[in-house]
């Protein structure tokens, strides 16, 4: 399934949440079976939805009217859990 937002003016992109995992990392000792459960982080963020595929979404944390975007974040499509339309 391949989702593309074709506008061309970003402020016109819609806002969404994205609920995701990312890997942990964790230094210092710990019994075995501590480190056979630990678990991944959830992780949320806000952002212009400038693309979705299977591979990866891609959120922009900033935009502006001339068409630049900033601050973008590409998640792995396998570590989203759901996304959420704001606006």
């Amino acid at each position: 399934m391949r989702r593309r937002n074709e506008t061309t003016n970003p402020i016109d992109l819609p806002i969404v949440e994205v609920t995701w995992v990312d890997h942990t990392s964790r230094t210092g000792w710990r019994p075995l079976k501590d480190a056979r459960t630990a678990s991944l982080s959830e992780c949320r963020d806000v952002g212009r939805l400038v693309a979705r595929t299977k591979a990866q979404v891609i959120l922009a944390g900033m935009v502006c009217a001339d068409g630049d975007v900033n601050s973008l974040l590409q998640i792995p499509g396998r570590w989203v859990q759901k996304i959420r339309r704001l606006r």
